[in-house]
């Protein structure tokens, strides 16, 4: 191999390096990675209070610090004790050469050797490692195959079948990057498929139907300096407490987002300035896919700050605002800027909104939060109805290892108010690929009650059950379009033509949804993966019925997230 083709492209990138000693992977550490759900629960226990949640993914190099300090609180129960170090191996072998593959030297003091046989040490395929410069580039195999059915009907059922690779790696613990491309397609029921909004709003399959084909693209780089970090990247991203139930920005989408995100930490205290461009829906009447669409750019700016826990309460304050069809803002852009006095000084064309949340642990395994949305408000007109006091809001409380060690509870109620999140410009929704990124994906003029039991009796088996009910106050729909607004879709902001003055909670057209999910995961090998997954849905809307729906998922992964 010829080092300097291999390095060249990050010569630059070491004379800035230089004198760095390498502990750990800067690339970022996903946040559907295992290892970032058991550091969440640490932090649930209050082992880790600290722990940046509202900000998340973070660095795999601070998930191994904050690993290593969780694994310091005695208390610790067993089944949390024994699931957090299983991972930690896993964080620890970027940097001590513990994994599983094909060993490829860079610099003369490495032997090429097809290392480390255990079954249960964390698998890459092939690894290049340059100690001369402490960097080193992972090149792993993905493979996912799963098996979908209507539940009940083997007749509707289908195959989605997906292979790729990731690469990723760091050097001298300064700059990290990672990339994924996978591609596969979809055998036997398509509608079984379109269920899922990951597939449904695929181009190829979900948008245009030319095939059965199915891809996905993700990647990053980043600087990450002494507690200040840069990046851009195309990856799930996280701002606000609640996880993918947050208020901010957080929701499970149909596609990541693109952004550039800013962040510094000093002790306790986390700040995090985030850009992204999002996915918008097409002009009225125009082509919505192809190279003639007519789609307005659109584009998220926010800002979250958190600190704490001080005497047990940790406070995150921020902001957000959705602007398009124009270029990029640098007002907005600016990490240190205000964005509702920048909104202010654009000529208030654009949908911003005020955030707050706070965590609370009052007794050890037991933590409570609360988070809170203004859109728009109107002192004197609290309490009167009035559409423009657009807010939301959500408490959860969250028992961790109770009643025995394995056994994890959770219960939260969100409340969306008519309006919030809506603009008088459709194009200034609150919306990514047709999907609200925040409060669960759910619209607005709604409320949702959700539980959820996490069983994790091995460190590599995971089972949760939860349920949920949602009531939803939908706009009154005509074949004209919206002949009466009552603030329930993110997508129609007030019009005086359709809409009141003073609003009522739920109403409209009533609509409830009741879900029931039961979700299991095993690693039967170190980074390989089976899962089972059943979901139930029932959904009445008021004068037209109720219509249930439900699926059986079985699938394996091969490689590691």
């Amino acid at each position: 191999m010829n080092n300097a083709r291999v390095w060249w492209p990050v010569t630059l990138l070491l004379l800035v390096c230089a004198g760095s000693s390498a502990d750990a992977q800067v690339d970022l550490l996903p946040i559907d990675h295992p290892a970032t759900g058991s550091l969440l629960r640490l932090a649930h226990y209050g082992a880790i209070p600290s722990f940046p949640a509202e900000h998340l993914p973070i660095s795999r190099k601070d998930a191994l610090r904050w690993m290593h300090e969780a694994l310091q609180d005695s208390t610790l129960p067993g089944s949390i004790r024994r699931e957090a170090e299983w991972y930690l191996v896993e964080l620890e072998s970027d940097v001590d050469e513990g994994r599983r593959g094909v060993i490829i030297p860079v610099s003369g003091n490495q032997q090429s050797v097809l290392r480390n046989l255990n079954p249960l040490a964390p698998f890459t395929g092939l690894l290049w490692i340059d100690t001369s410069r402490d960097s080193r580039v992972m090149l792993d195999p993905v493979l996912d195959g799963e098996f979908r059915m209507a539940a009940g009907d083997l007749s509707g059922s289908t195959g989605i079948v997906q292979g790729g690779v990731r690469l990723r790696g760091s050097v001298r613990s300064l700059f990290g990057f990672s990339a994924t491309a996978t591609n596969g397609t979809i055998i036997g029921s398509e509608e079984v498929a379109r269920d899922d909004p990951r597939y449904g709003a695929s181009f190829k399959f979900g948008q245009v139907a030319q095939n059965r084909d199915i891809d996905f693209g993700s990647g990053h780089a980043r600087f990450d300096v002494d507690g200040a970090a840069i990046g851009i990247g195309r990856e799930k991203v996280r701002l606000g407490a609640g996880e993918a139930s947050t208020l901010l920005f957080g929701a499970d989408l149909p596609s990541n987002t693109d952004w550039i995100r800013i962040g510094f930490n000093v002790g306790s205290l986390r700040y995090t300035h985030l850009h992204a461009a999002l996915l918008g829906d097409a002009e009225s009447g125009g082509i919505d896919v192809g190279p003639f669409a007519d789609i307005p750019t659109k584009y998220l700016a926010a800002h979250l700050l958190s600190i704490g826990p001080v005497a047990g309460i940790r406070l995150s304050v921020g902001e957000a605002v959705i602007y398009g069809g124009r270029p990029i803002e640098i007002g907005y852009l600016n990490p240190l800027n205000f964005l509702k006095s920048q909104e202010h000084y654009l000529r208030d064309r654009d949908n911003s909104l005020l955030y707050a949340a706070v965590r609370v642990w009052p007794l050890r395994r037991l933590e409570l939060d609360g988070e809170l949305i203004l859109d728009d408000l109107v002192f004197s007109r609290i309490g009167s109805g009035y559409w423009g006091n657009k807010t939301a809001w959500r408490i959860g409380i969250r028992a961790t290892g109770v009643p025995v060690s394995s056994v994890d509870v959770r219960a939260e109620y969100t409340r969306l108010e008519p309006y919030v999140y809506t603009h008088f410009s459709a194009a200034n929704a609150y919306l990514h690929d047709g999907v609200l990124p925040a409060a669960g994906g759910n619209q607005p003029n709604s409320h949702t009650v959700r539980g959820e039991i996490a069983w994790r009796p091995l460190p590599r088996f995971h089972a949760t059950v939860s349920l949920g009910l949602t009531e939803h106050g939908a706009n009154v729909v005509a074949d004209t379009g919206v002949v009466r607004n009552v603030g329930g879709d993110v997508r129609e902001g007030f019009r005086s033509e359709v809409s009141a003055d003073t609003v009522t909670f739920l109403d409209g057209v009533f609509e409830q949804s009741r879900t029931a999910v039961i979700a299991i995961e095993y690693e039967l090998l170190r980074n390989v993966y089976l899962r089972l997954r059943g979901s139930i849905r029932s959904v009445s809307v008021e004068e037209v019925g109720e219509d249930q729906s439900g699926q059986i998922w079985f699938g394996m992964r091969i490689g590691s997230i």
